[in-house]
């Protein structure tokens, strides 16, 4: 864990995957999928299924559908939710935080009391990048393990 200054305030923050609890870091897969796609996972995984269907039907406009409406959940862009800043939020406590689990009302209160006090999304990037390439080999791991087990449950 590294001290991180926000106004006045100083705060904890994760400085790899390994510092979080599972419950979190369960969490962060999902932000992370959400950066990387536009798209919140639960809807990706919805839009690979519908086009897998419509592929085994051999449904061209089932595909076409499928793949429009993803594109059209792409350019719905949701501003209160930018999956840089709820990861940063994931990833940095305060004293009397519950570090087991992770709250999205509360980590949008968090972000909206930084906001006030100074907080960039410059400052949220950097953070987030850094925690990122220190935790990359185990986040592909975590990830090729999650897309394997999926798989054996269909």
């Amino acid at each position: 864990m590294k001290k991180v200054k926000i106004g006045s305030k100083e705060y904890e923050q994760a400085e790899t995957a390994e510092d979080l609890g599972i419950k979190r870091f369960t969490d962060l897969k999902h932000y992370l999928i959400y950066k990387e796609t536009g798209v919140a996972a639960p809807n990706l995984i919805d839009t690979i299924r519908g086009f897998i269907q419509g592929f085994d039907n051999e449904s061209k406009s089932e595909m076409l559908i499928t793949l429009h409406n993803y594109f059209t959940g792409l350019q719905q862009v949701n501003d209160s939710q930018d999956p840089d800043q709820m990861m940063f939020a994931l990833i940095t406590f305060d004293k009397e935080e519950d570090r087991t689990k992770f709250d999205e009302t509360q980590a949008k209160e968090k972000l909206e009391l930084w906001n006030s006090n100074g907080l960039t999304q410059k400052i949220v990037e950097e953070s987030v990048g850094n925690f990122i390439k220190a935790s990359s080999a185990h986040f592909v791991t975590s990830l090729r393990t999650s897309l394997m087990m999926q798989n054996l449950e269909e």
